[in-house]
C-alpha cells in the first residue's frame, strides 16, 4: 500500500467516523426532541386540568355573586320602602294616625273588618280597638236610650 492509498483509507476512516458521530448526534437530538414533545404534552394536559378546575370555581363564585346581588337588590328595595313609610309616618298629622281614624270610624258604625281595610291595622289590632271603642259606643247608646 502506498502513501496515497493510505491517505485515502485514512480519509475514508475519518469520514465514516464523522458520519457515525453525526448519526449518533442526530439520533440523540431526535430522542431529546421526542422526550421534549412528551413532556410538553404532559404539561399541556396538566394546564388544561388546572384551567378547567379554575373555570368551575369561577362559575361557582359567579353564581354565588349573582345570588348575593339579587339578595342585596331585594334588601335595598325593602329598605327604600321602609324609609318611604317612615317618612310618611313622620309627615302625618297626629289626627290622621290609624288608631284615631279607627276610633272615628267605629263612632260612625264601622266593623273590625272595616278597620283592617281602611286603617291598615292587623286583625288583632282592629278587634282590640273595636272592643274598646265599640263598648264605649254601645254604652253611650244605652245611656242615651235610658
Amino acid at each position: 500500500m502506498n502513501m496515497s492509498e493510505l491517505q485515502v483509507a485514512s480519509d475514508l476512516y475519518w469520514l465514516m467516523a464523522l458520519t457515525g458521530f453525526g448519526f449518533v448526534v442526530g439520533l440523540a437530538g431526535l430522542c431529546a426532541g421526542a422526550w421534549a414533545m412528551v413532556r410538553y404534552r404532559a404539561i399541556q394536559d396538566e394546564l388544561h386540568r388546572v384551567v378547567t378546575a379554575v373555570q368551575q370555581q369561577l362559575n361557582v363564585v359567579t353564581s354565588g355573586a349573582v345570588g348575593v346581588g339579587e339578595k342585596l337588590s331585594g334588601v335595598e328595595q325593602h329598605l327604600r320602602r321602609t324609609m318611604e313609610k317612615q317618612q310618611e309616618l313622620e309627615h302625618r298629622d297626629p289626627g290622621q294616625l290609624p288608631y284615631s281614624q279607627a276610633v272615628r270610624l267605629i263612632a260612625m258604625g264601622a266593623t273590625a273588618e272595616d278597620l283592617v281595610h281602611s286603617c291598615g291595622l292587623s286583625r288583632a289590632e282592629a278587634d282590640l280597638v273595636f272592643l274598646l271603642h265599640g263598648q264605649i259606643r254601645k254604652g253611650g247608646a244605652r245611656a242615651a236610650n235610658q
